[in-house]
């Protein structure tokens, strides 16, 4: 029975081994991976939303005296704004990765966690990985907002802004639509 013990032991760690193809180790991710991604997840996702309300609400005052003076539907300003928004998480994600990568290693340094993981043998190269491996996820997002979402978004408000009449006016509404997006 204490052999049967130990040899599930040894099965099991040799199935929690980091796998390997062709030569090329591939880590696993590990309690400390997952961690470190949390703690960079939540001031990120804290930038993309306040850095993109910001943005918008800079824009917000126009978009109120369009619909007040105008007579430009709030469903047709939501348009506008879900049209714009690729726009604007293009300028934010890679503001909002520098300060998730800031806020939760500082936080993680305040606490001394990582004295703690240098202490157990990990390297920076290694508490490292997690973090670009996230950055290389929101590359990817962002890569692909910019050069899929965003032209057909700009295509879309385009046609919006210049080929759909609002009430008392016939020519198209280019301009009410004037200084909201230079």
């Amino acid at each position: 029975d204490r052999q049967s013990f130990f040899r599930r032991a040894r099965n099991l760690h040799l199935s929690l081994a980091p796998t390997r193809i062709s030569s090329v180790q591939i880590p696993r991710i590990t309690i400390i991976d997952r961690y470190i991604v949390r703690e960079v997840v939540a001031p990120f996702a804290l930038g993309v939303g306040l850095l993109t309300f910001a943005l918008v609400t800079g824009r917000l005052l126009k978009l109120t005296e369009m619909v007040v003076n105008r007579g430009v539907s709030l469903a047709d300003v939501a348009g506008l704004i879900g049209y714009i928004m690729p726009a604007f998480l293009d300028l934010t994600f890679p503001m909002d990765v520098l300060l998730g990568v800031l806020m939760g290693f500082g936080r993680m340094s305040g606490d001394r966690e990582l004295i703690a993981a240098r202490a157990c043998g990990m390297s920076l190269y290694r508490l490292a990985l997690p973090v670009l491996g996230f950055a290389f996820v929101i590359w990817a997002i962002s890569s692909w907002l910019s050069f899929s979402v965003r032209p057909w978004a700009n295509s879309h408000l385009r046609d919006q802004l210049f080929e759909r009449p609002i009430a008392g006016d016939e020519a198209g509404h280019s301009d009410a639509f004037l200084g909201i997006f230079d």
